[in-house]
């Protein structure tokens, strides 16, 4: 995590999670999130070129099990966005979360509004 550390001002609550877990799999109300492993997410973002076809910015951390990546957005303030990994461009990113914790719990929350 160190080296990931170095290079983007990781959250602490994704820290944590991924100190406790190293990643995983599995559904949050009716959503599935894959989270990479730790030591995967450099190697990940360089194959899908996240950085270059979105921004120095992003780090996905993983996908919702099928063809969208979820990552984090480095801005004024930290946020979560979904982008289509066969559409690297930036007008199809959309905001997900205002941090990795609410993301949970908005997934859940729909869940018990449905």
């Amino acid at each position: 995590m160190l080296s990931l550390e170095n290079l983007y001002p990781l959250p602490n609550d994704y820290k944590v999670f991924m100190l406790w877990s190293n990643g995983g799999e599995g559904n949050i109300g009716s959503h599935y999130l894959s989270l990479w492993k730790i030591e995967d997410v450099i190697q990940q973002n360089n194959d899908y070129q996240i950085q270059k076809y979105l921004s120095e910015k992003t780090l996905a951390i993983g996908t919702d099990g099928g063809d969208n990546c979820i990552g984090f957005y480095f801005g004024e303030s930290t946020t979560l966005f979904l982008q289509p990994l066969g559409d690297l461009d930036l007008s199809e990113n959309r905001f997900l979360s205002a941090s990795f914790t609410d993301l949970f719990i908005d997934w859940l929350r729909i869940r018990e509004l449905k």
